[in-house]
């Protein structure tokens, strides 16, 4: 009898525990419309993104040309990284960009496991993106595999890859995984949205590093840096998620969430911020947008 009662309680005491866990699907569900950001102002600063881009690919030629005597090393750190933000900004647009438009023109649908597609998109998803994946990565093997490519790319890349970078694989080779991990979990919106913030707030963070004079924990980020990070990623989520209800609070969260997360990596020896900030982002908007829809459930949060 008393058996029969202990094995009755651990019973019930499962159903509670199986009823309490969370669901995960939706969990990385959004409580609001998919529709998150709307076409026509993605768009519009999409194209003003790479103008960006474009304009930080030939500002160093003029940040050289408009100093006079011989550039301190300040001016050429600077001048450098403008050219590697070029590429940054300009790679995470076409990206973004390209999610965007095969979403619209219905050439694949969310790569998000936890949609209500679940695995058969996943599968359609990676047929388009791994591809890429798997070319950087192949290019950065054969970099550090044979030294007379890695001297090729050196010579006519260089502008673009850090020093460091010289002997282990670029930031870029982590911005792909990065964006397609982000986009496996989180709605594509999100995923969009987390690019941005690495693509922005990863710009940002890097010339604030350049220019600024003080430093965060003896890394190479500095102050301004990050504070330019928190500002610009800021201004990403207030453009694009301005007309929802308290739009200000979601935004503040995704910028601080980003801006955390790209200092977080700079301090984590072999973390690289190409990954953590698109997933990071990506979940502390999603986490804003669940709280405020707990805690105002009638909130009128779709477009």
């Amino acid at each position: 009898g008393i058996n029969a009662e202990y094995m009755g309680s651990q019973r019930d005491a499962h159903r509670w525990n199986k009823a309490a866990m969370p669901n995960v699907s939706e969990f990385f569900a959004l409580p609001v419309s998919d529709d998150l950001l709307k076409d026509s102002t993605l768009e519009i600063w999409l194209v003003l993104q790479f103008i960006v881009g474009v304009c930080f690919a030939l500002a160093p030629r003029l940040v050289r040309k408009s100093v006079i005597g011989t550039p301190t090393k300040r001016q050429l750190h600077f001048a450098a990284e403008l050219a590697r933000k070029s590429f940054h900004i300009i790679g995470g647009t076409i990206i973004a960009a390209s999610y965007h438009h095969m979403l619209k023109s219905g050439s694949i649908t969310s790569g998000c496991f936890f949609s209500s597609q679940g695995p058969a998109n996943v599968k359609t998803f990676a047929h388009k993106f791994l591809p890429w994946v798997l070319t950087t990565w192949t290019v950065e093997t054969l970099r550090m595999v044979f030294p007379a490519v890695n001297r090729f790319i050196m010579k006519y890349c260089g502008g673009v890859i850090r020093p460091k970078e010289e002997s282990r694989p670029t930031g870029m080779s982590f911005f792909l995984p990065g964006v397609l991990v982000t986009s496996l979990f989180f709605p594509p919106d999100l995923c969009i949205l987390g690019t941005l913030y690495l693509t922005c707030g990863d710009a940002a963070a890097g010339l604030g590093a350049a220019l600024g004079r003080w430093p965060v924990a003896g890394t190479d980020r500095r102050v301004e840096g990050s504070v330019g990070c928190f500002v610009i990623c800021f201004v990403v989520g207030a453009v694009l998620l301005k007309g929802f209800y308290l739009w200000e609070y979601v935004a503040v969260c995704g910028a601080v969430v980003a801006t955390l997360a790209e200092l977080i990596a700079e301090l984590i020896p072999g973390v690289d911020d190409n990954c953590v900030i698109p997933f990071v982002s990506a979940l502390g908007v999603l986490l804003s947008i669940q709280r405020l829809v707990a805690l105002c459930p009638t909130a009128a949060l779709t477009l």
